[in-house]
C-alpha cells in the first residue's frame, strides 16, 4: 500500500487487541520474510483481523499450507455466530501505467524543444477525450509548434482528440518562496507553486532545472521549468480504470467453506481521481447485487477503498470508504467496516470520499 506508514500505525495502536489473535504472530512473521517483496495482502488480512477483534469477536488466523489449496485467512466467532472471513487486495492495473508511459512519449518531443531549444518556462494543461493509446505520437508536438508561431503568452484549442491550453510558466511564486527559505523536492508544495494550484492524484510530468541545497533532498533555486498536466476521461479509459471486483470475488468465493457463513473483504486504493472512483463505485454495487454465490455460504461483502494523499497542507493522509452488501438477511458483524481508524477515534460521516455530501450505502 502507498499507505504503508498510516497501515502500520493502525496496526501499531491495536497491537494490544492483535496479540490476543491466535496465529497473529505467525502471520506477522510471514509479511516480514517470504512476503516482505508483497507485503500488501497481508497487512490487510491484519487491519481486517483488528477490526473484528476490536468489535468483541475471537479471531484466529488460518495458517497458510504450503502445496495445498488456499482456504479462508480468518475465523471469526462470538457468542453462537461463526464466520470464514477471505481477505482479497487489488492492485494497480497495468492500463493505468501504460497510459503513463504512452503520455510520456507524447510529450517527449515538446519537452525537449521547449526546454533544450527554446529555453521557455511553459505549461501544458490538457484533458484527453480518446484513449490515450490512440492519440497520434505528433498531437502535442503539433500543438506546441502552434503555440510557438502564435506568439501569444497562451494558446488554446479544442478538437475531436483533447482540449487543453500551453502556455508561458511564470516561475516568480517559486523564486520568491526560494528567498526566504528551501523548498523540498519533489513536493505537493513545489507543484503547487509551481503550477498555481494543487489537484489530488495529479498526472504531472515535469522538466525542471535546479539548484540543489547542501541538503539534496531540498532546493535552492529554479530557472527553467516544462511541465504536463493531464487527464484521460474517455468513455473507454474510465470503463477499464473503474476496475470490476468480480474475479476477486470469484476466487475469494472459492475459498470459503460451504458450510460456515461466510464474509469477503476487498481493498484497493483508490487513486485514479473522483470520476474514475464514482464509476468504480457504480460497478462494485451493480456487481455486488448481482453476485450468485455458488458453493459457499456467503453472508457478507464488505469493500474498503483507501485514498491515500499528501497535499501542501498535510504530510500524509488517509480517506477510507466502506462499501458493504447483505447477501444473505443476518446482523451486520461490523457496524461500519473501518479499517484504519475506528469510528470512536477520528472523524466519519456517510458517504464516499470524493464527494462532499452523503452517499449511497448497499
Amino acid at each position: 500500500m502507498r499507505s504503508c506508514s498510516v497501515v502500520l500505525a493502525a496496526i501499531g495502536r491495536d497491537l494490544d487487541v492483535l496479540q490476543g489473535v491466535d496465529g497473529f504472530a505467525e502471520r506477522a512473521g510471514a509479511i516480514a520474510t517470504e512476503e516482505r517483496a508483497q507485503p500488501n495482502g497481508g497487512l490487510f488480512e491484519i487491519l481486517v483481523a483488528s477490526a473484528y477483534a476490536r468489535a468483541g469477536w475471537q479471531v484466529r488466523f488460518n495458517p497458510v499450507q504450503r502445496g495445498r489449496a488456499k482456504t479462508h485467512d480468518l475465523d471469526v466467532a462470538r457468542g453462537d455466530r461463526r464466520y470464514a472471513v477471505e481477505c482479497k487486495r487489488m492492485e494497480g492495473g497495468e492500463y493505468v501505467e501504460e497510459e503513463r508511459a504512452r503520455m510520456r512519449e507524447l510529450w517527449k518531443l515538446p519537452c525537449l524543444m521547449l526546454a533544450q531549444k527554446e529555453q521557455r518556462s511553459t505549461y501544458l494543461d490538457v484533458r484527453i477525450k480518446i484513449e490515450v493509446k490512440d492519440v497520434s505520437i505528433r498531437y502535442l508536438l503539433n500543438r506546441t509548434r502552434e503555440f510557438l508561431v502564435s506568439r501569444l503568452s497562451s494558446y488554446l484549442w479544442d478538437d475531436g482528440t483533447a482540449s487543453g491550453v500551453i502556455g508561458d510558466l511564470d516561475l516568480t511564486p517559486v523564486r520568491e518562496a526560494l528567498k526566504t527559505d528551501y523548498l523540498l523536492h519533489p513536493s505537493p508544495n513545489f507543484n503547487k507553486l509551481l503550477t498555481g494550484s494543487y489537484r489530488r492524484y495529479d498526472n504531472m510530468i515535469e522538466l525542471v532545472r535546479l539548484k540543489y541545497a547542501e541538503n539534496p533532498h531540498f532546493i535552492d533555486d529554479v530557472d527553467l521549468a516544462v511541465v504536463a498536466r493531464w487527464s484521460s476521461l474517455s468513455e473507454a479509459a474510465v470503463e477499464r480504470k473503474a476496475r470490476d471486483i468480480h474475479a476477486k470475488l470469484v476466487e475469494a468465493n472459492t475459498q470459503l467453506p460451504s458450510n460456515i457463513p461466510g464474509i469477503i473483504h476487498i481493498g484497493f486504493e483508490a487513486l485514479s481521481g473522483d470520476t474514475i472512483e464514482h464509476r468504480r463505485y457504480e460497478k462494485i454495487l451493480d456487481r455486488c447485487r448481482r453476485f450468485s454465490p455458488t458453493g459457499s455460504s456467503l453472508e457478507f461483502i464488505y469493500c474498503h477503498y483507501f485514498a491515500p494523499e499528501s497535499s501542501p497542507e498535510e504530510t500524509w493522509a488517509v480517506d477510507e470508504t466502506v462499501q458493504w452488501i447483505g447477501v444473505r438477511n443476518s446482523d451486520l458483524p461490523l457496524s461500519t467496516g473501518m479499517l484504519l481508524m475506528p469510528e470512536t477515534e477520528g472523524p466519519s460521516r456517510p458517504g464516499v470520499h470524493w464527494d462532499g455530501g452523503g452517499g449511497e450505502r448497499l
